[in-house]
Parts: C-alpha cells; sequence; structure tokens
C-alpha cells in the first residue's frame, strides 16, 4: 500500500437522519498502525476507492501490488550478493538459521536426546567464486543435511547425493530464503509484496548497494 491509503472491506451502509451516509468497514491487522496514524482523531477527510477485482483478491490473500519488484530483486541475484547478506545478518546468524531447517536432501533431521529438537549440521557448498579455499568454509554458503547424509557428501563428493548442480540450487535456495524472511522482519511484514520498491531502494542505498537493483528500478531512488 501507498503510505497514505489503506485497503478495507466494506461492512454496511446506513443513511443518517440528515442523509450523510455512514459507511463501516473492516481493516485487516496488518494495515491497524498505518490506519491509526493516518486517521487518529475524529473528522478527518479521507476518500474511498473501490479496488479492481485482482488488486481486492492480491488484499484478501495476503498479496500486496509490489511483488514483480521483490521477485525481479531475487532474479537479479540481489540476495546473494555477500555484500547484501552481510547487512541483514552474520554468517553465523545463517547457519544457526540452517541448522533448524529439514534436511535439504531427506527432508529429515537429527534429535537432539536432550532437548528432542530436530536438528541437521550445515553442510557447506565450496566453490571458489564464493570465497572457498583451502580449510575455508565460504560465508552464507551451507544447506541442512543429516549427519549421515553431511558424512556421505565428505566421503563420497557432491555426486554421492545431488550433484554439484543440486548443490548450487539448493545453496541459492536457502540462502534466499533466509535472506527474504531477514527482509521481512526488518520492515515487519508478513509478505514484502507490501513494502514499496521506494522504500526498499532507500534501504540499499543508505547501505550502498544499489549496484545489485535492476538498472529498471534504480530511477526512483
Amino acid at each position: 500500500m501507498t503510505s497514505d491509503a489503506i485497503a478495507f472491506t466494506y461492512r454496511t451502509c446506513k443513511t443518517m437522519a440528515d442523509g450523510t451516509l455512514r459507511v463501516t468497514v473492516d481493516i485487516e491487522p496488518r494495515d491497524a498502525v498505518e490506519a491509526f496514524t493516518l486517521f487518529s482523531e475524529p473528522g478527518i477527510s479521507g476518500a474511498m476507492v473501490r479496488l479492481h477485482e485482482k488488486a481486492a483478491q492480491d488484499h484478501q490473500s495476503g498479496k500486496g501490488p509490489h511483488g514483480q519488484f521483490w521477485r525481479a530483486l531475487v532474479k537479479a541475484g540481489a540476495f546473494l550478493a555477500p555484500d547484501v547478506l552481510e547487512q541483514l545478518g552474520s554468517d553465523e546468524d545463517y547457519c544457526e538459521w540452517v541448522r533448524r531447517q529439514p534436511s535439504a536432501a531427506s527432508g529429515d533431521f537429527d534429535y537432539d536426546p536432550d532437548t528432542g529438537d530436530g536438528r541437521c549440521e550445515c553442510a557447506h557448498v565450496r566453490r571458489v567464486a564464493n570465497g572457498s579455499g583451502t580449510a575455508t568454509k565460504p560465508p552464507y554458503s551451507a544447506i541442512p543435511l543429516t549427519h549421515s547424509e553431511h558424512v556421505l557428501q565428505h566421503q563420497g563428493g557432491e555426486s554421492a547425493l545431488g550433484g554439484k548442480g543440486w548443490f548450487d540450487k539448493m545453496r541459492a535456495r536457502y540462502v534466499t530464503e533466509w535472506a527474504m524472511q531477514r527482509v521481512r522482519e526488518t520492515f515487519a511484514v508478513d509478505s514484502l509484496s507490501w513494502v514499496e520498491p521506494e522504500r526498499a531502494l532507500q534501504w540499499f542505498e543508505e547501505r550502498d548497494l544499489l549496484r545489485y537493483v535492476p538498472e529498471g528500478y534504480r530511477r526512483a531512488a
């Protein structure tokens, strides 16, 4: 949503004695704070606009109008860039998140006998391009595997599980998923499709990261 508009669902309409229409609407909890900010006092003027069918469906399903922008960022690899990832959390933050995910290979967990919590191990996808070297684990490159799967990776190589292409795909998937979760937390939203490109561009610009935004979207910054 824009900063001066709130989506709502129409409920009732009543004609008052002087002919004034009194309209009752419902506003989603995710928009409540913004609604209170915009209409904090009785008598504040506003305008009513009916959303077209697709926009209404998107609002009801939790999808906002800015999904295309965020999909473009993902497609451009913005959330695989180490410079961007470092602004969202440390490699250890990422690895701790990975350990709480089910295995990328089987969907299984190992279980902590003391707590009963499901845990996996961080299996690093070592690529020179990502900073790998002798005895060096590149940052933001781990995927979740069970202990036995992790041992298999070390003993039989990547081909023993899914092959190089599969590991690269999984690494990109998990890093992007973690990064998007951190971005949602940064903007305090359930869906980034509600975050205006201008706000995102400001975040990138303040951290000197606009180079990771597709060229066609930078002009609004």
